[in-house]
């Protein structure tokens, strides 16, 4: 694997080899010694086994961003519980289901 732009100790991105299929953007590339997540996986390259990945570090940051941003409500959403009782598509299960219109008041930690 590789850190870019070049070896540091919090690089922008890093490359490892490992095969992937589409769809599974998103997955976490963990530390097999210690279960922690040291990135997702963003993008391979077709026909071969280099698959690029973020690190934590960025994911967390554009995190805690957003979380500064916006207060998230799930109240109005059925738990997996719910609706794995019943198994007809939730059209209303979507994105702004979760979003309060506005921002809070105050930041949130």
């Amino acid at each position: 694997s590789s850190n870019y732009p070049y070896p540091v100790p919090s690089p922008h991105g890093f490359t490892t080899d490992i095969m992937t299929q589409g769809g599974e953007s998103g997955s976490p590339f963990f530390d097999p010694e210690t279960g922690d997540v040291l990135g997702l996986l963003h993008a391979g390259f077709n026909g071969t086994n280099i698959t690029m990945g973020i690190p934590s570090w960025i994911v967390k940051s554009a995190l805690d961003s957003c979380l500064k941003e916006y207060q998230f409500k799930f109240s109005d959403s059925p738990t997996l519980a719910e609706l794995m009782k019943d198994p007809r598509p939730h059209e209303a299960l979507n994105w702004e289901t979760v979003l309060v219109a506005s921002p809070p008041s105050e930041p949130v930690d």
